[in-house]
């Protein structure tokens, strides 16, 4: 048999790669809506006024050929109520001509077309620790442990505020574009960094599919559902330059090595070489986010729940040690990792921080400036619907939750050997609803669980339902 020459990828690999660029058009296309749609503020005014004046005009046309005889006070009066009474009921078409009639304009002038400006408020925060690194080559003059000084903070004082490494992924970006686009500016580059982590983190959510042995259509339609998650959308979309995309990055990650180093249980070598990379995963989460404690909180509680399953209901002493050994070297390295980087001395502060920044998102503290928790809408308790609706809807919601009941049925038969991540997955879904139901940007907590959980449930759906149809067709007999 002939073997592959080796010019072209193999089938797997094209797959992989057909696959992720069909899910990441998707995801582009949505994301880039304000830029593919936007126009200067200038081009809505000028075609708000002109729609408005065309509709007076159609209005006064009207009560013309109707009332031709009619006294000016009364004409004003109808102007008015004819004008309100249309303008009220063909709102919505109304709104359509006014965008039809600015992007017109704005095809007209394209010399005037400008780039929208970042949204969100912490947008801003980041682009000026990003313009300090452009000038300067850091974020700050002052950093110790595990802070540094932003002297605009509380200003005049200035605040010591925990680092964060989310401006350099801007600059990265920045300096990416400037090779080709030599007078970018900077505000512009950094509206594309979280698009382009959009495609970091799909390239790494299909991998963890794959290795979790999902097939390719339970694959392709998961990761449509999850870069499409109404939550994700939002804070990931062209010029979002916010730090939230690194609560989903980091948890596949991480959920990736834990994985990989389970189901090399037996083998010492690769056991210790993904403890490694699963505490180099969490050490590098704490640099971009303060609540990294919480996936280290449920790396612990569901580990224990392994190992307990390994010891007393599969009665695999052995594979029950190699977790331990494997969990406590994951543990004892992250814990090292982090004192090297932030120094003993902000150590147990920042386990501290990390757990305050929890507890204000979920028990909220009226404070004197700034009154963040009170003021910032995304912080507001979300309803279960609510919940729901931001991670992908109705039906996503239902086959995750079939996926864990579909879990606990395989553990129970001892049918299913991705029982690690199973488990994992279903603590991290458990605790991240209950955040988000304390403050509704932990939704973003939600998404890879659920998606994973909603693939794996998929999965079981389709397999009973083969069967289910495969009992209702006929035998084949056998003739002699």
């Amino acid at each position: 048999m002939p073997q592959p020459s080796g010019k072209f990828p193999n089938q797997n690999t094209l797959k992989f790669i057909l696959t992720f660029l069909f899910v990441f058009l998707i995801g582009l296309q949505v994301r880039l809506f304000p830029l593919q749609n936007y126009s200067p503020e200038i081009y809505n005014e000028r075609a708000s006024l002109y729609v408005v004046s065309k509709l007076k005009e159609k209005v006064a046309e009207r009560i013309n050929q109707q009332y031709p005889g009619i006294s000016p006070t009364d004409r004003i009066f109808l102007n008015k109520k004819m004008f309100d009474e249309i303008f009220h009921r063909e709102r919505d078409n109304l709104r359509k001509s006014i965008n039809t009639i600015r992007q017109e304009m704005a095809k007209e002038n394209p010399a005037e077309k400008k780039y929208p400006y970042l949204l969100a408020s912490d947008s801003y925060y980041y682009l000026y620790l990003t313009q300090q690194l452009v000038d300067t080559g850091r974020i700050s003059d002052q950093v110790k442990g595990s802070k540094y000084f932003h002297k605009l903070m509380l200003a005049p004082e200035g605040f010591w505020e925990p680092i964060t490494l989310h401006p350099y992924s801007g600059y990265f970006v920045y300096k990416v574009m400037k090779i080709f686009n030599p007078s970018v500016s900077l505000m512009v580059a950094v509206s594309f960094a979280n698009i382009v982590l959009m495609g970091i983190i799909l390239f790494l959510f299909m991998i963890l599919c794959r290795t979790l042995n999902f097939t390719w259509l339970t694959t392709l339609i998961g990761s449509v559902f999850f870069i499409l998650a109404p939550i994700y959308v939002k804070r990931s979309v062209f010029a979002w330059y916010d730090n939230d995309a690194y609560n989903i990055l980091f948890p596949i990650l991480t959920l990736l090595f834990l994985w990989l180093g389970f189901k090399h249980i037996r083998q010492p070598r690769r056991l210790l070489a993904f403890s490694i990379l699963s505490a180099l995963s969490l050490c590098l989460y704490s640099f971009f986010w303060q609540g990294w404690i919480f996936l280290l909180s449920i790396i612990f509680i569901s580990s224990l729940m392994v190992m307990a399953y390994q010891r007393f209901y599969l009665k695999d002493v052995p594979v029950g040690k190699s977790s331990l050994k494997f969990i406590g070297i994951l543990f004892l390295l992250t814990l090292l990792l982090i004192t090297l980087a932030f120094g003993m001395k902000d150590f147990l502060e920042l386990f501290k921080d990390g757990w305050k920044a929890l507890s204000n998102f979920l028990t909220p503290q009226l404070s004197i400036w700034p009154d963040l928790y009170i003021s910032v809408g995304e912080l507001h308790r979300a309803s279960l619907n609510q919940m729901i609706e931001l991670t992908g809807g109705y039906f996503v919601f239902a086959v995750s939750i079939l996926g864990i009941m579909a879990a606990v049925f395989n553990l129970i038969k001892k049918n299913e050997e991705r029982y690690p991540v199973l488990i994992t997955l279903t603590v991290l879904f458990v605790l991240s609803i209950k955040l988000t139901l304390g403050a509704q940007r932990f939704a973003l907590l939600c998404t890879v669980p659920a998606a994973l959980l909603f693939i794996y449930g998929l999965e079981n759906l389709i397999s009973v339902t083969k069967k289910i149809a495969a009992s209702f067709l006929p035998k084949p007999s056998n003739h002699q």
